[in-house]
């Protein structure tokens, strides 16, 4: 078995880690990402805020990783934020990797995420796991985290305000 190999670490700075701490060195972005690919797929982790500044940065680090039937699991539970900017990189991610027989999968989306995914209804585009592991097998196996586990990703929301 081949060992994880990393197309590309950190937005730190070429020779930083991409394991720096949160504002741990000057010009740092608010933006660390570490992108690994192992023959079909690709796991990628994000950690800080996904912005218009920030985004360009991991779809660049992730497009050597997005090819013909590669499936992506990205984990998201170190995002503290997401931009409309974000999740224009998302739906990109989904349409490429559908569009060429592979995968999309985002790794425990924080509750105010998944209150956005809802809002403007990509909760009902993009796949979700509750952990790396689960992503994984999924991706591979081709299945649904929420058919899988039973758990249901998408939050209810409140009804109209009573009059």
């Amino acid at each position: 078995m081949r060992a994880w190999l990393p197309f590309t670490q950190s937005t730190c700075g070429p020779t930083q880690s991409s394991r720096a701490t949160a504002g741990g060195t000057a010009g740092c972005p608010l933006l660390r990402w570490d992108v690994r690919s192992h023959g079909r797929l690709v796991v990628a982790t994000a950690d800080g805020e996904l912005d218009l500044a920030t985004t360009p940065s991991l779809a660049e680090g992730l497009s050597p990783g997005v090819t013909a039937g590669n499936h992506v699991v990205l984990d998201v539970t170190r995002l503290t934020f997401c931009s409309a900017a974000g999740l224009g990189l998302f739906t990109t991610l989904h349409r490429h990797t559908e569009a060429t027989g592979g995968s999309l999968r985002l790794v425990a989306p924080s509750a105010a995420l998944r209150r956005v995914l809802d809002l403007v209804a990509l909760d009902e585009v993009l796949l979700t796991a509750p952990d790396i592991t689960s992503a994984v097998r999924l991706a591979l196996t081709g299945r649904n985290a929420a058919a899988e586990t039973g758990l249901v990703m998408r939050s209810p929301l409140p009804g109209p305000p009573a009059r």
